[in-house]
């Protein structure tokens, strides 16, 4: 996803995607089949502690809500909140930060220097078919996920690490 937040935003920022790398597999779109339905804690419903561990979690990252990720976990209250103490304390530290900025440069040197195909979402063409507002929303809407995704990467990464060898040692 972060390659093609990325791909569309430098694409509608006038720095095209030219075919550089070389196609070596496809990976069909939309959800691979056979995985399990995932179910996301909703919100509202769930319990005061949960609630308020999701709104620490998207205060933190200062967004909205928590992500899709951690409403998955949440699920399992005592691994999120266990997970997320030890968590809590980078998310926004400078090392945090420079590490979102280089996963952020890596994705963007991908898409122009080994993208396998070329892409196309250019605003003008895009004219016909959206209002300037409409245009200019949908822009922000992908600059927003390009943006928020190198923080996932990096907590679900951490939370990855903790899993399999443990804390303090992530």
């Amino acid at each position: 996803m972060l390659l093609i937040a990325s791909a569309w935003t430098e694409s509608l920022s006038y720095r095209s995607i030219k075919v550089k790398g070389h196609l070596e597999g496809y990976i069909a779109p939309g959800i691979i089949t056979g995985l399990p339905e995932i179910k996301l804690v909703g919100i509202p419903q769930a319990s005061l502690p949960v609630q308020k561990l999701l709104q620490d979690i998207a205060q933190k990252h200062q967004s909205y809500e928590a992500s899709s990720d951690f409403r998955a976990l949440a699920h399992y209250p005592e691994f999120l909140g266990t997970s997320w103490n030890y968590l809590r304390p980078y998310v926004g530290s400078n090392e945090y930060t420079l590490l979102k900025s280089k996963i952020k440069r890596k994705a963007i040197d991908i898409v122009h220097n080994d993208i396998p195909f070329p892409v196309y979402v250019v605003r003008n063409r895009l004219d016909p078919f959206m209002t300037p507002a409409n245009l200019a929303g949908s822009i922000g809407l992908v600059s927003m996920f390009r943006d928020f995704l190198p923080d996932l990467i990096i907590d679900i990464e951490f939370i990855r690490r903790m899993m399999y060898k443990g804390v303090g040692t992530a």
